[in-house]
C-alpha cells in the first residue's frame, strides 16, 4: 500500500493537505505528500483512523501530483 504520512508539523506548502477533527482526527494535522512511503498491507490497522470527504480527496490528488511532478 502506498501511503502519505499524517503529521502535526505544518509547513504550509502545496504538498500538504490540512486535516482536523472534521476528518475524525483528534487535532489539526496535515497529510505530507513529500514523504510518500510503501508499507505492507499487514501493517495497516483494521479500522481507519479518520476519513476524507470528496473535496479533501481532490485536494490530496492535487498535492500528490505536485509532490510527484505528475503532469497530464
Amino acid at each position: 500500500i502506498t501511503c502519505a504520512p499524517i503529521t502535526r508539523t505544518v509547513r504550509g506548502i502545496r504538498s500538504e493537505i490540512e486535516l482536523g477533527p472534521e476528518h475524525g482526527l483528534p487535532e489539526a494535522c496535515v497529510i505530507n505528500c513529500d514523504n510518500v512511503i510503501t508499507v505492507p498491507v499487514d501493517d495497516l490497522d483494521d479500522e481507519p483512523v479518520g476519513h476524507l470527504d470528496e473535496i479533501t480527496r481532490a485536494q490530496l490528488d492535487q498535492a500528490l501530483r505536485y509532490a510527484l511532478d505528475i503532469v497530464y
